[in-house]
């Protein structure tokens, strides 16, 4: 009987070509489809009878393990520091789209993540602080991390619009 291949190894990433380092548990990705529900009827009441796909949403996640400008400048890209949401500069009312950067995750030579599987790179052409997201950073005796959320944002691909990518993993 064959084993199933297990497969692991570390990513390397950068957001805005500067280097995040190294994280605790690597990059979690998350997707989120977005759809009409086609769930109220009088035969059927809320009964989920089919839907209309509207797009989705892909966010990445870690947990940064080096306290680097590169991790801060990621954490909160609106001010020139921790703590300043508006300046001449930087003003109130600026676009994701204006501010936000690229994400890069490249896989490590010579570990299983890079033998046999892919993605051998992860890239987000347009990813920024995710809103609304209760970020921590904790100020203790312990090390200090710094916890990333982005959004992806779509970038076209090609000449039409309707080529829509948030994310490629190649």
């Amino acid at each position: 009987m064959a084993t199933q291949q297990v497969i692991a190894g570390h990513y390397t990433s950068t957001y805005n070509a500067s280097s995040l380092a190294y994280t605790r548990r690597g990059y979690i990705l998350h997707w989120t489809s977005h759809a009409e529900k086609i769930d109220e009827s009088d035969a059927y009441g809320r009964t989920l009878l089919d839907g209309i796909y509207q797009g989705g949403d892909i966010d990445i996640e870690a947990i940064c393990r080096v306290d680097s400008a590169a991790a801060k400048a990621a954490f909160w890209p609106w001010g020139a520091s921790l703590g300043a949401i508006a300046s001449t500069a930087a003003p109130i009312g600026r676009r994701f789209t204006d501010v936000a950067a690229a994400f890069v995750a490249t896989v490590v030579a010579s570990t299983p993540a890079a033998t046999f599987a892919s993605p051998t790179t992860i890239t987000a052409s347009l990813a920024i602080l995710a809103p609304e997201v209760d970020q921590q950073i904790i100020f203790s005796s312990q090390a200090r991390e710094i916890p990333l959320r982005f959004v992806t944002l779509p970038a076209t691909g090609g000449s039409s619009d309707q080529n829509v990518a948030k994310l490629t993993l190649s």
